[in-house]
């Protein structure tokens, strides 16, 4: 199981973390970091960085995720929320 983190790499984490899910880590501390065993990914978006998952917003922008990935070769990319055991938008119970 990895251990991982939606921050910065930072050596306040000493070796615990695996993963740095943060796109402020890449490319700058991913090759800073390169050789140690961790992993770098990113999440969500929004622009300027890159394109909103939300709908209602500039044509494309969802488009441009594949595109940074393929740039900063980055193996995966998180969904924010994507999955999670309990709705707190809708009074705590389970998703509906």
């Amino acid at each position: 199981m990895l251990r991982a983190v939606t921050d910065t790499a930072w050596n306040g984490y000493g070796d615990v973390m695996d993963v740095f899910i943060s796109p402020k880590s890449i490319p700058g501390e991913r090759a800073a970091r390169r050789g140690r065993g961790e992993q770098f990914w990113t999440y969500n978006g929004k622009p300027p960085q890159a394109g909103s998952m939300t709908l209602d917003t500039e044509a494309g922008g969802l488009r441009t995720w594949g595109w940074i990935a393929e740039r900063y070769d980055i193996p995966l990319w998180y969904a924010w929320e994507g999955l999670y055991f309990s709705d707190r938008y809708n009074g705590g119970g389970p998703p509906t």
